[in-house]
């Protein structure tokens, strides 16, 4: 796919952006045993990259560096040890940029591609033990069929997750899966004549229908488990809002009335699984600059960790990972 021509799960965050902070100042917080893994996506051919930053704003470092005909839009992954999945932008055998997903093992620097039928690849997520890939995909035989699937590691089996996909014009994208690995949480986006509009989704990781949590007027951008699974972060047109699940009370933890000049990038939040702490990522239209930011989840330790310039790329945070 052309980088003339927006990818859905890469480029349409431009249009569900909203409000968020850029001038509050707080302590980082305690370096951890995880860093934030965070891609740099560029609107030039071949200059994205994949990076990582200490939970405290320390140590960056680029893993994934653009090559001749070659870049890396996202990767998901439990350990910097472990196996990671990849998507990768490159040169495909006609001369046409593609989209491809890959298994990358970091220790022996081994890639292997995931997908080998024929269609529109996004973005993978893998489980919390290793074993299934998450991510979104749509085969060349239904090309507006961007939906929800899973493959099983050890068999190499995958299957549509999602059963109700007839929802014209729809797509999903911006994976979370819940620590205990039976469940995931995705948006399903669509566009219509007023922009794009977002459902906040649930579906069982055995299959089956898919459950809508937060509808439409919500105006969810992302949303993310906590790490007892039993939360969700969400962005909404409140701001950053912490969701729980059995009870449905929501409490807003970053009101938009106190953080003006900023704005949250799209599927850009993710929650650690091992402490209490949530990442995300903002354009900071004063200082043309995308920066990173980390929270917890009772809205204390606001902590402004990383700042990338806007020539630089967009940049969007997709995992808390061991190192």
């Amino acid at each position: 796919m052309s980088k003339g021509v927006s990818h859905p799960l890469f480029f349409v965050g431009c249009m569900l952006q909203i409000l968020v902070v850029s001038c509050m100042n707080s302590s980082p917080m305690p370096v951890s045993s995880e860093v934030v893994l965070f891609s740099t996506i560029s609107d030039t051919p071949f200059r994205d990259c994949i990076c990582s930053v200490e939970t405290d704003g320390s140590n960056f470092q680029r893993l994934l560096s653009p090559k001749q005909n070659r870049s890396y839009l996202h990767a998901s992954g439990n350990s910097l040890r472990n196996v990671l999945v990849v998507t990768v932008e490159e040169l495909g055998p006609s001369g046409q940029i593609e989209v491809h997903m890959y298994l990358y093992h970091p220790k022996d620097g081994q890639w292997r591609r995931l997908i080998t039928e024929e269609g529109m690849e996004g973005a993978g997520y893998i489980s919390p033990d290793n074993s299934r890939i998450a991510y979104v995909f749509a085969p060349a035989s239904q090309p507006k069929h961007l939906r929800t699937w899973i493959r099983d590691l050890k068999t190499d089996s995958a299957r549509k997750l999602a059963g109700d996909d007839n929802e014209e014009g729809a797509w999903d994208g911006y994976l979370s899966w819940r620590p205990d690995g039976q469940e995931l949480v995705f948006l399903r986006l669509n566009l219509t004549a007023d922009g794009v509009t977002s459902k906040l989704m649930m579906v069982s990781a055995a299959g089956g229908h898919s459950n809508t949590i937060l509808d439409k007027p919500e105006g969810i951008a992302a949303s993310c488990y906590a790490s007892d699974g039993k939360r969700l972060a969400i962005l909404s047109k409140s701001g950053l809002e912490i969701l729980e699940l059995e009870s449905s009370r929501r409490k807003v933890i970053v009101p938009l009335s106190v953080l003006p000049n900023v704005q949250l990038v799209m599927g850009s939040l993710i929650c650690s699984r091992t402490q209490d702490l949530i990442a995300f990522s903002v354009f900071n239209r004063e200082s043309k600059q995308y920066e990173l930011w980390t929270v917890s989840s009772d809205g204390t330790a606001l902590s402004h960790i990383y700042n990338q310039g806007e020539k630089d790329g967009k940049l969007t945070v997709s995992s808390f990972i061991q190192k």
